[in-house]
């Protein structure tokens, strides 16, 4: 349920720390608001990075690495209030509240509509799961593992023929040829 406060809105189905992207053209990138009092808000770009975006996605259940931080409102103008800035996370860190910041208002953060905060995460993948990119075509790529939710490339130093044919096998391919 949501009731509006002096310009803000008041939200009693978000709890404090979680957050979400707003704006982007699917559920893995976009604009970075965070619940804080059961009201979202916007993340202030000062200070934003690959570290604290890679936070963001991890919080969110996306890939752990490989996160592209966006500033200057990439993904629309940010919302008062701007709840946090100046953010300082370590690789370490499953939240965004765990992370060095500011709380501050909208005035204090010097920060304008044009500042907020985004990110773009990569799909997170289940463990032993095997995908070929960087191809055109879908039956011939470059192989990557699923390790640790994270895309890794394998390496090619012993790899044969038997190894081939279980990854096309597990990719739904035959193993011949």
């Amino acid at each position: 349920m949501s009731i509006v406060v002096s310009n803000a809105t008041v939200d009693t189905s978000c709890t404090t720390g979680n957050v979400r992207l707003v704006g982007g053209p699917n559920e893995y990138e976009g604009r970075v608001e965070i619940c804080y009092n059961q009201m979202w808000g916007t993340i202030c770009d000062h200070s934003w990075g690959t570290t604290e975006a890679n936070v963001v996605c991890k919080q969110l259940g996306y890939q752990m690495t490989g996160s592209v931080s966006l500033r200057g409102s990439y993904y629309g103008h940010g919302k008062a209030p701007f709840v946090m800035g100046d953010m300082y996370c370590s690789s370490s860190r499953s939240s965004l509240l765990d992370c060095d910041h500011y709380f501050a208002s909208y005035n204090t953060l010097y920060c304008g509509i044009t500042n907020a905060a985004s990110v773009v995460c990569l799909e997170s993948c289940n463990d032993g799961d095997v995908r070929l990119s960087g191809s055109s075509v879908t039956y011939a790529g470059r192989v990557e593992l699923c390790v640790e939710r994270t895309w890794t490339t394998l390496c090619d130093q012993t790899w044969d023929f038997n190894d081939a044919a279980v990854t096309c096998r597990q990719l739904g391919y035959s193993s011949y040829g």
